[in-house]
């Protein structure tokens, strides 16, 4: 990383501390008006003739205090700011830095096809500096922020369902095959169908690749490959094959994610086989 730019999180930083000190100047020159107030109400004369002086004082501070936020927010809007004739975009900037922070603070993030995984959140940042967090867009860019809500999301594993994923897995593979299952089941031989024929169906709808990425899928079928449930249906119908090792020396067109172990596990087609 280019340290002739400041990092994001310091330049956030600056203007947090900006931000409070101007809203402490602000209370004080409240805190003078009061003080005016409550000697006219009295009449107390003397101490109304020094109100003047402390106002003056205390909005100064105020200025000054407004003149450095102001500062500090034009540093946060036009960051990065480095002095070289080409200015480093704000995608590739702020992923480095979030990348680092991360490491430093033990999480890992990878990077894959433009979006950054952290199990199990896929991010990806958007062209007008918001970042798009598991296909939801959000404003609250400052990577210690973002390092947080990663470790919450990675908390919630536990509680996620991949129940209505494997459905709908199912359900497609067995609307493809709709005119040849009869006959397969017969044979007792149902095949291998690959996963981006699945993909495709899922997101058909104009504009649906677009929020559910291919990187969202891979993530989706990790989860669904390392924590189960492995029949359709509640537990009732029937079992999915994950195909990748060989499906993958043969083609890219595969899925793949990295879990949290750092470890690359790639998807290139599955299988329903009924219960015997």
């Amino acid at each position: 990383m280019d340290e002739s730019v400041t990092r994001f999180e310091q330049v956030l930083g600056e203007a947090t501390r900006a931000a409070e000190t101007a809203v402490k100047s602000a209370s004080d020159v409240a805190k003078s008006a009061r003080k005016a107030r409550k000697a006219a109400l009295v009449g107390d004369i003397a101490a109304i003739g020094r109100c003047p002086a402390d106002l003056d004082k205390t909005i100064d501070a105020l200025r000054q205090a407004v003149a450095t936020l102001e500062q500090a927010i034009s540093c946060a809007v036009e960051w990065p700011v480095a002095p070289t004739e080409e200015q480093p975009s704000f995608a590739n900037r702020y992923s480095a830095e979030l990348r680092e922070a991360a490491a430093a603070d033990g999480l890992g993030i990878h990077e894959r096809d433009g979006a950054l995984i952290s199990y199990p959140t896929v991010i990806r940042v958007g062209p007008d500096r918001s970042l798009i967090v598991n296909q939801k867009k959000i404003r609250t860019v400052r990577p210690s922020h973002v390092i947080s809500r990663l470790r919450a999301e990675q908390a919630k594993v536990g509680q996620y369902r991949p129940e209505r994923f494997l459905d709908s897995l199912y359900l497609i593979y067995e609307d493809i095959l709709r005119d040849q299952k009869k006959r397969l089941l017969e044979t007792g031989s149902m095949p291998t169908m690959a996963l981006s024929r699945i993909y495709k169906h899922l997101t058909a709808l104009p504009g649906a690749s677009r929020s559910y990425t291919k990187t969202d899928f891979a993530r989706d079928l990790y989860v669904l490959d390392s924590t189960g449930p492995k029949r359709a249906k509640k537990g009732k119908g029937p079992e999915i094959i994950f195909s990748g090792s060989s499906g993958t020396r043969a083609t890219k067109d595969y899925f793949s994610f990295v879990g949290p172990d750092g470890y690359e596990s790639k998807y290139y087609g599955i299988q329903f086989v009924e219960a015997s």
